[in-house]
């Protein structure tokens, strides 16, 4: 099986408003278009209410408000079912941290620090901040 690669794409804002479902409705339109590929915006649970995805708050789930994994799954069937390929687009250096009870592993990281059972989760450089979290707050 020889590697498929992208040569038209079209990104599809995935969000409450146009869940994965949705998404899964439009791929025969696609296809017309002459798109071979479907590039979706960012998946994973991200903060109650986002509509861009980039404020992930549970990397090990599909944000059940874009239509989680049985959507994901009812949407690459769809795809495939109309000869398009799959991109998703990953943030895995993005985090929404506003709401602690959102973010629990983040929230337990800054009030826990090396001793937070979460720390091995996060890429830290402990030494530069002396034993302490150093964040750039843009």
């Amino acid at each position: 099986m020889s590697m498929r690669h992208p040569s038209s794409t079209y990104r599809l804002q995935i969000r409450a408003a146009f869940d994965l479902d949705a998404a899964a409705n439009v791929t025969d339109y696609l296809h017309d278009l002459g798109i071979d590929w479907a590039y979706l915006s960012p998946l994973l649970r991200a903060t109650a209410g986002s509509d861009h995805g980039y404020d992930v708050v549970d990397p090990s789930m599909v944000d059940p408000a874009r239509g989680g994994r049985a959507g994901f799954e009812r949407f690459v069937s769809a795809a495939r079912a109309g000869g398009l390929g799959v991109l998703v687009d990953i943030v895995p250096n993005h985090m929404g941290v506003a709401v602690p009870a959102e973010n629990p592993w983040w929230w337990d990281l800054l009030l826990r620090g090396r001793e937070s059972r979460y720390a091995d989760a996060f890429d830290i450089d402990w030494a530069f901040g002396a034993g302490r979290i150093r964040l750039p707050i843009l």
